[in-house]
This record gives structure tokens, sequence and C-alpha cells, in this order.
């Protein structure tokens, strides 16, 4: 089977708005406002901070940073054209959450890249080498799962010392310290405009593969659950 083609060039018209209700104020507001889920127990940040005995939020500052990436798939091949793909990024991104103690703060997916926002008490390329490396290992896992050869044949490469016959990544993805929250709001507000820029959206909240629901309050139901209620606000 035959899950994605070669990505046509296309150019988005600019666009200048804001989401309601996306950015929480300095005070109050969105980011005061606890959302309580069925699974929040067992998969909320705060929940593995504080067995550990750490502190569970965190300032957007000069010494704890954000981490900004952007990850470009192998040829820019739209890999995560389907909900089904985009899913399996999805449960590999909670995975590394979960298992890691990564804050996952902002994120869009994209048919042929992808938005994160991150605070990690690891270093950047650690954080990265996770994110990317895990999201990998999960969508070769499926795409052999379910027999999509075609599919895996476009992500192949040169075998390496490793063995690693495929690619899902562009090797060299963009990775930017954050470290004002101004510029932080800026960074939410582009990846939560991304789909509609790219046309697949009239509004944002529409698009279910990116945290901008759980940014307005949406959180009952969302794929990839999100832990900017982390962030203390000065």
């Amino acid at each position: 089977m035959f899950l994605f083609a070669e990505r046509k060039s296309c150019a988005f018209p600019a666009v200048y708005l804001k989401i309601p209700a996306a950015m929480p104020p300095k005070s109050g507001g969105i980011a005061a406002r606890k959302i309580y889920l069925a699974s929040s127990e067992k998969h909320s940040f705060s929940a593995r901070q504080e067995e550990s005995g750490s502190l569970s939020m965190f300032k957007i500052s000069r010494t704890t940073p954000a981490y900004y990436f952007t990850s470009v798939t192998h040829h820019r091949l739209p890999i995560f054209r389907t909900d089904e793909l985009k899913q399996v990024l999805c449960d590999a991104y909670n995975e590394v959450r979960s298992k890691h103690g990564i804050f996952l703060l902002a994120y869009v997916i994209m048919h042929d890249h992808v938005h994160l926002l991150v605070y990690s008490q690891k270093g950047m390329s650690d954080a990265l080498r996770l994110l990317n490396g895990v999201a990998a290992r999960r969508i070769i896992q499926y795409l052999t799962y379910n027999g999509h050869e075609k599919s895996l044949f476009k992500l192949r490469g040169e075998t390496r010392g490793r063995n690693h016959k495929h690619s899902v990544w562009q090797h060299h993805p963009d990775s930017l310290d954050i470290f004002g929250e101004d510029t932080f709001r800026q960074k939410v507000d582009y990846i939560h405009l991304n789909p509609l820029r790219a046309g697949l959206v009239s509004e944002p909240l529409e698009y279910r593969y990116s945290s901008a629901r759980s940014w307005a309050g949406f959180s009952s139901d969302e794929l990839l659950l999100t832990d900017h209620l982390e962030i203390d606000w000065r």
C-alpha cells in the first residue's frame, strides 16, 4: 500500500490574526483555570514530577528557556497526510512526554513538517534526539507492520553504521532557545496558525492535530495532551 506521494509545492497567503482566548493573560484567565481529564492522574506531568520530588512548574527565562523545534520530513514527503500517521506521531510524543520528563507546551503536525515548543531539563540536542528518534521508530514500525512497502521505499536511505535503513526526518532540523514570554507567545501563535495558512481549515480551532484547542480550554477529548498549564507566567 502507498500512503504518501511526492509533495506538490504551493504558496500560502500571509495571515495576520490572533486566536481568541488562545494566549493566557499575564494573570488569571486560561492559565489559572484547571482542566481535569479522566486520564490526568495517569498522564499528568505534575503527578510525575511530584512523585520524583521536583517542581512541577517553570518560568520561561534565560536560565530555563523553552525549545522551539521544526522537523521536516525526508524529502518533504507528506508522511502525515493521513490521520492514522498523525496519531502514531501523537502517541510517540506522548511516550516521550511521559517517560522522559519533557514538557510538551505547544505543537502542530502538518503533512510534511512539525513544529514543537517544549521544556526539558535535558539539553536541547538530547530533547530533540528523543522526540525525533522515538517518533521515527514508531512510524517505521507502523509502516512495516501494516505492509506499506511503497511508503517505506520512499524513506529508504543508505545503510549506516547502526544499520538504519530508513529516514523519516531531514538531518538538520531547526531549533531555537526561547528566553522570553513575548517571543514564546509569538511562537505559539505561529504554530497554531499553520493549518489556517495552509488552507486546511477555516479557523485554527477546527484543526485536531495541534494544541490550539488545548490552549483555548477544549481539552476533554484531545489527541495529545500538553503541559502548557505548568507555565508559571510572570
